[in-house]
């Protein structure tokens, strides 16, 4: 994918960490539900594994807007990244330096991550647009502004 302010449709989101609450998946899937995007304008890709991978499955099945692709491998990752073009962090807990906001940075891909911990001292180094943690209404807000 060509990473330029202009992006193709759709625009792919992508969440990359562990599938567990803290990560704040729960808000991720409340937010793009918010946003109410049709699948040929944006596509939500969710890779990780741990004790929501059940519920995201189940979340997944049968969308073409939301595609679930569990434990990745560092080559799959890298194809995940390669066909991304916004890196998404809800992170509900304070996070240091996310790896995901660096291999986002790496790719010269925008990213939207929760306003918590070390999360905003990552800002000078990639297009990062911070939003209130647990906040679906700004994240959804923010994935229609990028969209838009």
């Amino acid at each position: 994918r060509q990473k330029t302010k202009i992006l193709n449709r759709p625009v792919v989101f992508s969440f990359i960490g562990q599938a567990e609450k803290h990560k704040g998946l729960s808000i991720l899937l409340e937010a793009w539900e918010k946003a109410g995007f049709k699948a040929n304008e944006a596509k939500l890709n969710i890779a990780g594994k741990g004790s929501l991978s059940s519920r995201l499955e189940q979340e997944s099945a049968g969308r073409q807007d939301i595609a679930y692709l569990n434990n990745l491998d560092r080559e799959g990752v890298e194809k995940l990244l390669a066909a991304t073009d916004v890196v998404v962090v809800p992170s509900l807990v304070y996070e240091n330096s996310p790896t995901s906001l660096w291999e986002a940075a790496g790719h010269g891909l925008r990213a939207i991550a929760s306003d918590i911990g070390g999360i905003p001292e990552l800002s000078p180094f990639l297009d990062l647009k911070l939003v209130p943690p647990a906040d679906s209404d700004a994240l959804a807000s923010a994935f229609k502004k990028i969209v838009a």
